[in-house]
């Protein structure tokens, strides 16, 4: 008995591999192009500026410090304008500041980790005069690694970029006393600040300072001791960063808070360096935290910590910081927390000196002189609060919504500006306020609505200004009988993949919608080849041996080339479908 050899390397086994690699390289290549994108988090940006975090995931371990830093640019910032920072904990607490970006729009701030700080997923928004930003994720872990004594071979210290190195005068201060802090920077970078951050034993930030560096890479600072916020005694510490690409530094010292109470009754005579000049000052009933130049050295910027109702004496250097008009000396303008305030000035030669008065809980005190070209008085600046309420109704289309935006001022007078429209979170498009817009793709289901404007100048008048504002409403939008069937289905999956920080869901789902339609595919492909091969394998057997035949009887076999049943012709077998004798 004869039987015809059918070799599985058919045509049709070919096509199948081919096919299946294919589709295996080709979700390869997606999820290798798109995953980083998908799963990264650690950078936004909207209309008013960027946002970034140095990175994503940040391992602490025991008597190790990480530094989490969040920074960006808002180019379209003005003197006075600050970015709100605030960093969420996993256990839902809040921790904030306020900072004040560069002349380029640049801003920095910074958060400390530890081996005690809370493990799991932060959130950082940021907003700039009211208007969101965005919103970053981080997560912090704890390092597992377990170091064994095993003897390592000593390998070249590497030497950090922007090495630097900094130290106090004293190692021990009492409340009222003044700290000196002084240090070096290896390589000088260009108009970049040496930043200085005082941390207090329970872990509040006491100060955060930035501290000019000179061309021969000196920096140094004064700061007070004393104040409400130093309520703690133990040990403090001074963490330094120099550039992006540094590694911070700490310097620790020992404070005695034994004899400061609630009230200060008055801080000691001091002087701050600004910009190589020594600016001295006397506060009653609060303390001074720095004194920052404008880029442009026409205003100077005091934080102060004023738990009562106070005065701040400060003799300004006329070569930091002066008011002329015409050759003669005009007037100071003088702004605590953005309202223009009353003060005395004594005038000599050389300095300016002002009595500001302050009350409790005042934050920024802002002296605004001018420059040496400006020949005009500043204009007094007139404030105009402003109320928006945001009213939303269903768009011509699925899944669109239309908002009008009222806008007013004053006693309820109208208001015309344009307004930004965030739909959860992410900036949509500008319309016109107090009119309908048209239509605002949202997407079915609900979603957080936001309108809000920044601080408006008046076209007609530039020394009223108009104060930010916003307004926030939740959208339910229309669902078809398709996606009211599946949305009770899918809302716990949902619920669940929300909570992770995916910066784009129609990206994750594209992703893996392809990984399961390619899986699929190659099942079916090698469904296909088994099933051909068990009808194969069953003829095979059952092939009858050669014998002699009458030669109009036709048998049956099986191609070796293609796989179909032949045909016994002409005393041989033929496949049609090859058109060939075997």
């Amino acid at each position: 008995m004869t039987h015809s050899t059918v070799s599985l390397k058919s045509p049709l086994m070919n096509k199948v591999v081919i096919l299946s690699s294919f589709l295996i390289f080709f979700s390869f290549i997606l999820i290798v192009t798109y995953a980083p994108a998908t799963f990264a988090n650690t950078e936004t940006s909207s209309a008013v500026g960027t946002m970034q975090l140095n990175q994503d995931l940040f391992e602490v371990s025991t008597g190790s410090s990480e530094l989490v830093k969040i920074f960006g640019s808002v180019p379209s910032a003005n003197r006075g304008d600050r970015v709100a920072i605030i960093f969420t904990m996993p256990d839902g607490e809040e921790e904030g500041s306020l900072v004040f970006p560069t002349k380029d729009g640049f801003f920095e701030s910074f958060l400390m980790l530890d081996n005690n700080s809370q493990l799991g997923t932060y959130t950082v928004f940021c907003s700039f005069n009211s208007t969101p930003m965005g919103t970053l994720t981080f997560s912090v872990t704890k390092n597992q690694l377990v170091i064994k004594d095993e003897p390592v071979p000593s390998l070249p210290t590497p030497k950090i970029f922007n090495e630097f190195t900094f130290t106090t005068n004293k190692n021990v201060y009492s409340d009222g006393e003044q700290i000196i802090i002084s240090g070096h920077v290896d390589e000088i970078i260009s108009q970049t600040p040496v930043t200085l951050k005082i941390i207090s034993p329970n872990g509040n930030l006491i100060t955060i300072d930035q501290i000019p560096v000179d061309g021969n890479g000196v920096f140094d600072t004064k700061i007070m001791s004393g104040g409400s916020t130093w309520a703690s005694t133990g040990t403090y510490v001074i963490n330094a960063l120099y550039g992006i690409n540094s590694k911070p530094i700490e310097v620790t010292f020992h404070f005695d808070a034994t004899a400061n109470t609630n009230t200060i009754t008055k801080t000691p005579s001091s002087s701050i360096n600004v910009e190589g000049h020594e600016v001295d000052f006397q506060m009653t009933d609060g303390n001074v935290i720095n004194i920052i130049p404008d880029v442009n050295a026409d205003s100077l910027t005091v934080s102060v910590d004023a738990p009562e109702d106070g005065s701040l004496t400060l003799a300004i250097p006329r070569s930091v910081l002066d008011a002329t008009i015409n050759g003669g000396d005009d007037e100071f303008f003088v702004l605590i927390d953005g309202e223009e305030v009353d003060f005395d000035e004594t005038v000599t030669s050389t300095s300016r000196t002002l009595a500001i008065p302050f009350q409790a809980g005042s934050k920024v005190i802002e002296i605004i002189g001018t420059p040496t070209s400006n020949i005009s008085t500043p204009p007094k600046i007139t404030y105009y609060d402003t109320k928006l309420s945001l009213q939303l109704t269903d768009g011509t289309s699925q899944g669109y919504v239309k908002v009008k935006p009222t806008l007013t001022y004053g006693s309820g007078n109208a208001l015309t500006s344009d307004v930004s429209i965030y739909v959860d979170g992410t900036y949509k498009t500008k319309v016109t306020s107090n009119q309908w817009s048209s239509n605002i793709y949202a997407g079915s289901g609900s979603h957080t609505i936001k309108a809000s404007i920044t601080e408006l100048t008046s076209n007609t008048n530039t020394s009223i200004k108009y104060r930010a504002s916003s307004d926030t409403e939740n959208y339910l939008g229309k669902i078809t009988s398709t996606q009211t069937s599946t949305q009770t289905s899918t809302q716990t999956s949902t619920q669940t993949s929300t909570q992770t920080p995916i910066s784009n869901n129609n990206d994750f789902q594209m992703v893996y919608a392809i990984v399961i339609i390619a899986i699929i595919a190659v099942a079916a492909g090698v469904g296909i080849t088994l099933s051909k091969r068990k009808k194969i394998a069953p003829i095979i057997s059952a092939q009858p041996a050669q014998v002699q035949t009458p030669s109009d009887e036709t048998q049956f076999w099986v191609c070796p080339h293609c796989g179909s049943d032949t045909e016994y012709r002409n005393q041989k077998q033929f496949c049609s479908r090859c058109n060939i004798y075997l």
